[in-house]
Protein backbone atom coordinates (compact mmCIF):
# COMPACT_ATOMS: atom_id res chain seq x y z
CA UNK A 1 0.00 0.00 0.00
CA UNK A 2 1.21 3.48 -0.76
CA UNK A 3 1.49 6.16 1.91
CA UNK A 4 -1.41 8.09 0.32
CA UNK A 5 -3.62 5.01 0.38
CA UNK A 6 -2.61 4.21 3.96
CA UNK A 7 -3.42 7.73 5.22
CA UNK A 8 -6.68 7.81 3.27
CA UNK A 9 -7.80 4.49 4.70
CA UNK A 10 -6.72 5.59 8.17
CA UNK A 11 -8.91 8.69 7.80
CA UNK A 12 -11.96 6.67 6.69
CA UNK A 13 -11.56 4.26 9.61
CA UNK A 14 -11.38 7.12 12.14
CA UNK A 15 -14.44 6.89 14.44
CA UNK A 16 -15.17 10.63 14.17
CA UNK A 17 -15.14 10.51 10.36
CA UNK A 18 -17.22 7.32 10.32
CA UNK A 19 -19.80 8.92 12.64
CA UNK A 20 -19.99 12.00 10.40
CA UNK A 21 -20.57 9.89 7.30
CA UNK A 22 -23.10 7.67 9.08
CA UNK A 23 -25.08 10.79 10.01
CA UNK A 24 -25.45 11.88 6.37
CA UNK A 25 -28.72 11.08 4.74
CA UNK A 26 -29.58 13.19 1.72
CA UNK A 27 -28.75 12.74 -1.93
CA UNK A 28 -27.01 15.58 -3.71
CA UNK A 29 -29.41 17.31 -6.15
CA UNK A 30 -27.38 16.12 -9.16
CA UNK A 31 -27.44 12.54 -7.82
CA UNK A 32 -31.23 12.62 -7.57
CA UNK A 33 -31.49 13.81 -11.18
CA UNK A 34 -29.05 11.16 -12.46
CA UNK A 35 -30.57 8.35 -10.42
CA UNK A 36 -34.13 9.24 -11.46
CA UNK A 37 -33.09 9.54 -15.10
CA UNK A 38 -30.93 6.41 -15.43
CA UNK A 39 -31.90 3.84 -12.81
CA UNK A 40 -34.77 1.49 -13.51
CA UNK A 41 -36.65 -0.21 -10.68
CA UNK A 42 -35.48 -3.77 -10.17
CA UNK A 43 -31.88 -3.22 -11.30
CA UNK A 44 -28.95 -4.96 -9.62
CA UNK A 45 -27.00 -2.02 -8.17
CA UNK A 46 -23.47 -1.91 -6.75
CA UNK A 47 -22.82 1.20 -4.63
CA UNK A 48 -19.03 1.67 -4.36
CA UNK A 49 -17.66 3.88 -1.58
CA UNK A 50 -20.94 3.62 0.28
CA UNK A 51 -19.48 5.17 3.43
CA UNK A 52 -22.06 5.22 6.20
CA UNK A 53 -24.93 4.58 3.79
CA UNK A 54 -25.92 8.08 2.64
CA UNK A 55 -27.22 6.77 -0.72
CA UNK A 56 -28.52 3.46 0.64
CA UNK A 57 -32.14 4.43 1.43
CA UNK A 58 -32.78 5.70 -2.08
CA UNK A 59 -30.82 3.08 -4.03
CA UNK A 60 -31.94 0.05 -2.03
CA UNK A 61 -35.57 1.03 -2.68
CA UNK A 62 -35.00 1.25 -6.44
CA UNK A 63 -32.87 -1.88 -6.69
CA UNK A 64 -34.02 -5.44 -7.08
CA UNK A 65 -30.62 -6.28 -5.59
CA UNK A 66 -28.45 -3.72 -3.81
CA UNK A 67 -24.95 -4.12 -2.40
CA UNK A 68 -23.03 -1.29 -0.76
CA UNK A 69 -19.24 -1.66 -0.62
CA UNK A 70 -16.44 0.32 0.95
CA UNK A 71 -12.74 -0.30 1.52
CA UNK A 72 -13.06 0.99 5.08
CA UNK A 73 -14.21 -1.80 7.36
CA UNK A 74 -15.41 0.80 9.85
CA UNK A 75 -17.66 2.35 7.17
CA UNK A 76 -19.02 -1.09 6.23
CA UNK A 77 -19.77 -1.77 9.90
CA UNK A 78 -21.54 1.60 10.20
CA UNK A 79 -23.67 0.82 7.15
CA UNK A 80 -24.58 -2.59 8.53
CA UNK A 81 -25.52 -1.07 11.88
CA UNK A 82 -27.60 1.65 10.27
CA UNK A 83 -29.31 -0.65 7.74
CA UNK A 84 -29.24 -4.21 9.15
CA UNK A 85 -31.42 -5.61 6.35
CA UNK A 86 -29.18 -4.35 3.54
CA UNK A 87 -26.08 -6.09 2.17
CA UNK A 88 -22.77 -4.32 2.80
CA UNK A 89 -19.37 -5.77 1.96
CA UNK A 90 -15.76 -4.84 2.46
CA UNK A 91 -14.30 -4.29 -1.01
CA UNK A 92 -11.66 -2.16 -2.70
CA UNK A 93 -12.85 -0.54 -5.93
CA UNK A 94 -9.60 -1.55 -7.64
CA UNK A 95 -10.18 -5.27 -6.97
CA UNK A 96 -13.76 -6.48 -7.14
CA UNK A 97 -12.87 -10.15 -7.62
CA UNK A 98 -15.66 -11.13 -5.23
CA UNK A 99 -18.14 -10.17 -7.96
CA UNK A 100 -18.76 -12.02 -11.21
CA UNK A 101 -18.44 -10.57 -14.68
CA UNK A 102 -21.66 -8.82 -15.68
CA UNK A 103 -23.25 -9.10 -12.25
CA UNK A 104 -24.73 -5.57 -12.06
CA UNK A 105 -27.00 -3.40 -14.16
CA UNK A 106 -25.65 -0.24 -12.54
CA UNK A 107 -22.54 0.72 -10.58
CA UNK A 108 -22.38 3.96 -8.61
CA UNK A 109 -19.35 5.69 -7.13
CA UNK A 110 -20.66 8.92 -5.63
CA UNK A 111 -19.29 11.73 -3.47
CA UNK A 112 -16.14 12.06 -5.63
CA UNK A 113 -14.95 8.67 -4.34
CA UNK A 114 -12.94 7.87 -7.45
CA UNK A 115 -10.80 10.96 -6.74
CA UNK A 116 -9.56 9.38 -3.50
CA UNK A 117 -7.93 6.51 -5.33
CA UNK A 118 -4.33 7.74 -5.04
CA UNK A 119 -2.95 7.27 -8.56
CA UNK A 120 -3.92 6.91 -12.19
CA UNK A 121 -2.95 3.23 -12.41
CA UNK A 122 -5.34 2.32 -9.59
CA UNK A 123 -8.07 4.53 -11.04
CA UNK A 124 -7.65 2.67 -14.34
CA UNK A 125 -8.01 -0.64 -12.46
CA UNK A 126 -11.17 0.69 -10.81
CA UNK A 127 -12.62 1.60 -14.20
CA UNK A 128 -11.64 -1.78 -15.66
CA UNK A 129 -13.19 -3.62 -12.71
CA UNK A 130 -16.33 -1.51 -13.00
CA UNK A 131 -16.63 -2.37 -16.69
CA UNK A 132 -16.08 -6.05 -15.87
CA UNK A 133 -18.83 -6.28 -13.20
CA UNK A 134 -21.33 -4.33 -15.31
CA UNK A 135 -23.68 -6.17 -17.62
CA UNK A 136 -23.35 -5.24 -21.31
CA UNK A 137 -25.15 -1.92 -21.69
CA UNK A 138 -24.96 -1.30 -17.92
CA UNK A 139 -24.60 2.16 -16.49
CA UNK A 140 -21.81 3.68 -14.41
CA UNK A 141 -22.64 6.86 -12.50
CA UNK A 142 -19.82 8.60 -10.66
CA UNK A 143 -18.82 12.05 -9.52
CA UNK A 144 -15.42 13.67 -9.65
CA UNK A 145 -13.93 16.97 -8.59
CA UNK A 146 -13.33 19.26 -11.50
CA UNK A 147 -11.06 22.16 -10.57
CA UNK A 148 -11.36 23.49 -14.12
CA UNK A 149 -15.06 24.08 -13.58
CA UNK A 150 -14.44 26.51 -10.71
CA UNK A 151 -13.49 29.26 -13.16
CA UNK A 152 -16.78 28.75 -15.03
CA UNK A 153 -19.00 28.53 -11.95
CA UNK A 154 -20.16 32.21 -12.02
CA UNK A 155 -21.27 31.76 -15.64
CA UNK A 156 -23.18 28.57 -14.84
CA UNK A 157 -25.01 29.80 -11.73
Amino acid sequence: MTAALDSNLEKYNDPTVVAAYAAMGDLQPCEKVLFDRHLIPGMAILDIGVGGGRTTPYLSQVAGRYIGVDYSIAMVDAGRERFPNVEFRHCDATDMAQFADGEFDAVLFSFNGIDYIPDDARRARCLAETARVLKPGGIFIFSSHNAGLLGLWPMLA
